[in-house]
């Protein structure tokens, strides 16, 4: 459990920085993309910026007030939220970019450098990547459930199986 809280901690933990993470990649390609901008994209893009800001204020408070003996169920929020605002904030990279978001540059061979400076490949690769999320470090419903439980304090789902040993759970 120890393991998979820091796990969690880490994967929620944003940057220290104000803007800094993946929102400041989809600022960048706002700024850097003039010709796709519009009043509907730049309210989305305020708003993503707001909930990553909360976000990293949030994993700030949370680092903070830590336990002595390492990350509890509060790494969960973190966790929760940065990975869905992952998929949001690429997901507007990928709105933003319209058409030309389903491009792939090109792909390359294992070992063969790629030639860009981000290692993470093309925004494209990113996008895609972010899918995966919600999955790493327990899924998104999971850490619903800890939160439910161990923070919220909220009765836990009802178990045909609480307080048998693992060797008398019925099987198959």
């Amino acid at each position: 459990m120890t393991t998979l809280m820091n796990e969690r901690s880490a994967l929620g933990g944003s940057g220290s920085r104000r803007g800094a993470g993946t929102i400041s990649e989809a600022v960048s390609l706002w700024a850097s993309r003039p010709d796709l901008q519009t009043p509907v994209l730049r309210d989305r893009l305020t708003q993503l910026w707001l909930k990553s800001e909360a976000q990293r204020l949030t994993s700030e408070r949370s680092r903070a007030t830590a336990t002595v003996g390492g990350p509890g169920p509060e790494g969960s929020i973190g966790k929760l939220v940065g990975a869905e605002l992952n998929q949001q904030i690429y997901q507007f990279c990928m709105d933003l970019l319209g058409p030309e978001g389903i491009l792939y540059q090109r792909y390359s061979k294992p070992g063969e450098q790629r030639g860009e400076d981000d290692w993470r490949g093309p925004i494209q690769q990113r996008f895609l990547r972010s899918r995966a999320n919600t999955i790493e470090g327990g899924t998104s419903d999971v850490m619903r459930n800890i939160l439910g439980e161990r923070v919220l304090g909220l009765p836990g789902d009802l178990r045909a199986d609480a307080g048998m040993p693992w060797k008398e759970i019925p099987r198959g």
